[in-house]
């Protein structure tokens, strides 16, 4: 039985990846004003508004296909907390989300080095490992809105070098699903996969 429940939080997971977007914005740190302050890396300090979407709290580095054998996760850009080096111990970024009270969200991030705090609303997201590539780990959770509008922080806790993070997602996991086509013929697939999983083990 917990084999079939697994499968079936797995294909609703999955739709609702594929049928919802995203509620951050420029989760992927692609879009803004770069400037190459060193080795394609730009410091963007408090209220710096170079990087769409995203308010500076306290001094970030944004990398953009850095030359120092680094590499983002997903497209060109991502962030490192931590800074230049390590001079700062309290980078963080902050963004304000659109939230539906009551519902419940995937949210997803890439890391890779030292683990930075993910809070919304204050609350620190409980994250579990969902997939290693390369020099990146995938976490995800889940979050339940109290409000209709949300603010998401990323925040150094260390003195770390590398806190890097990249490819953000958070998606309503509540909504409605509409399937059609190849992805309703996938659904139907695990669907009986699963029924015959159940039959195998009470057999």
């Amino acid at each position: 039985m917990k084999i079939v429940k697994k499968i079936g939080l797995l294909v609703v997971l999955s739709f609702s990846t594929m049928t919802n977007a995203s509620i951050i914005a420029n989760g992927d740190f692609e879009d803004g004003s770069f400037t190459n302050d060193s080795a394609n890396y730009d410091l963007l300090s408090q209220g710096d508004g170079s990087l769409s979407a995203w308010e500076i709290i306290d001094d970030v580095v944004w990398g953009m296909n850095p030359n120092d054998g680094f590499a983002a996760s997903s497209g060109n850009g991502f962030i490192d907390l931590s800074g230049f080096s390590n001079n700062s111990p309290n980078g963080q970024i902050n963004q304000s989300l659109t939230t539906s009270i009551g519902l419940e969200y995937l949210f997803s991030i890439d890391r890779q080095g030292d683990n930075a705090q993910v809070s919304i609303n204050g609350e620190v997201l409980d994250l579990a490992v969902a997939a290693v590539s390369g020099q990146w780990t995938t976490y995800t959770g889940f979050y339940t809105a109290t409000s209709n509008s949300s603010l998401l922080s990323l925040k150094n806790l260390g003195n770390n070098p590398i806190v890097f993070v990249d490819n953000l997602s958070m998606v309503e996991i509540d909504a409605p699903i509409n399937v059609s086509g190849p992805a309703m013929f996938s659904l139907i697939s695990l669907s009986f996969f699963g029924i015959f999983c159940r039959k195998r083990m009470f057999d």
